[in-house]
């Protein structure tokens, strides 16, 4: 069965950075997936086609789908997919958490050159790294608890310099997006009973109350 020349592709993309390289990279199964975070999602989509249509077209299809903030290039053999090529510009396709455009510059800068059999590519340094495997840790372990190994390959690493940097990383670049009152516009709370719809009251009333007087305290604070 013919072979993606995966290195060979992300050779030609300027700029392109493997972002969580496997230790065998970039030898790959069937079926899996090559991250990279690249300066333009367009010219790296032409990169691509280029390839498939001058060493790929006889063998098997490419597909292209646009996905909020990524872009997926499947290259599929006889209807099953061999290999996909996920392109990102930024970090911003989070819906849990929001990545500063900072975070993404810094990956670009601070890249590490990698080398193989078949050639060097670029990875984001060791810390930056890290950083990444947090984020998809929090965004998608509920969905996929496939994802605690991130958070276990986090906790692995003796350096205490590395760590320090690590969680430098997450406090500069990092925050938690919070609810709005919108979010909650299609829930409905079903009340089954005076005791409950009391209890329910008595708990808004309390929050109520708390919340002004923090707005009282501070006002008064203020014109000390």
């Amino acid at each position: 069965m013919k072979k993606i020349p995966i290195l060979k592709i992300i050779q030609k993309i300027d700029g392109a950075v493997v972002i969580k390289a496997a230790e065998n990279f970039p030898e790959y199964c069937p079926g899996s997936d090559i991250d990279l975070l690249v300066l333009s999602i367009k010219d790296a989509l032409d990169t691509i086609f280029q390839f498939y249509r001058n060493h790929f077209s006889n063998y098997g299809t490419l597909k292209i789908e646009d996905i909020h903030g990524h872009c997926h290039a499947d290259f599929f053999f006889e209807d099953t997919l061999e290999l996909r090529i996920d392109l990102i510009e930024n970090f911003n396709f989070y819906q849990k958490i929001v990545i500063k455009n900072g975070f993404t510059a810094k990956v670009f800068r601070d890249c590490c050159q990698s080398k193989s059999d078949g050639g060097s590519f670029f990875v984001p340094s060791h810390v930056d790294d890290l950083t990444i495997r947090y984020f998809e840790y929090i965004e998608y372990f509920e969905q996929n608890p496939d994802k605690l190994k991130h958070l276990e390959y986090i906790c692995d690493i003796e350096d205490e310099s590395v760590k320090k940097e690590f969680f430098s990383n997450t406090h500069r670049f990092i925050w938690f997006k919070r609810r709005k009152w919108s979010d909650y516009s299609n829930y409905s709370l079903e009340i089954k009973s005076r005791r409950e719809a009391f209890k329910i009251g008595k708990t808004c009333l309390k929050y109520l109350l708390s919340e002004t007087l923090k707005s009282w305290i501070k006002k008064f604070l203020s014109l000390f």
